[in-house]
């Protein structure tokens, strides 16, 4: 009903799985826009299970600008190796590129290539709209086809990581 929440979505959360009194979040709460609360992150570093600054999975200690197999920077949320330019490769995360399956050369996706932050670059999104296997601007499945702005079972609008339904205003 109001900042916090509960076991329902508000604002853009992934997944409401809990309360989260504060700023800090614990096994089953989800703050600021953390995609899953995982435990307890006191600082700015991460723990096998904390999470913090947007970091999906915390799966390691991130001591520098650079990760490894358990290190996230960045908001990076895999750490699959270096990065040593901007192009992504099978085991290379980019530029806020949650999977690194392919490389990138251009602004379209194709089946292992993501690019602009889409979450999984399952085909080719050409233009604005997105189908079952095409995503575009940033929505986290594309399980169907959103035309307008509202949501169906098997469409994502407006950054709603899962469409359970029909969104007919602006809750989801």
């Amino acid at each position: 009903p109001g900042g916090q929440f509960g076991t329902s979505m508000h604002g853009g959360f992934p997944l409401g799985l809990g309360t989260c009194p504060g700023g800090h979040f614990g096994p089953s709460g989800i703050h600021g826009g953390f995609p899953l609360g995982l435990g307890t992150c006191p600082g700015g570093q991460l723990g096998p299970s904390g999470i913090h600054g947007g970091f999906p999975l915390g799966l390691g200690t991130c001591p520098d600008g650079q990760f490894g197999p358990l290190g996230i920077h960045g908001g990076f949320p895999l750490g699959f190796g270096i990065i040593p330019g901007g192009q992504l490769g099978l085991s290379g995360i980019h530029g806020g590129f949650p999977l690194g399956l392919g490389t990138c050369p251009g602004g379209q996706l194709g089946p292992s290539g993501i690019h602009g932050g889409f979450p999984l670059g399952l085909g080719t999104c050409p233009g604005g709209q997105f189908g079952p296997s095409g995503i575009h601007g940033g929505f986290p499945l594309g399980l169907g086809t959103c035309p307008g702005g509202q949501l169906g079972p098997s469409g994502i609008h407006g950054g709603f990581p899962l469409g359970l339904g029909t969104c007919p205003g602006g809750h989801p």
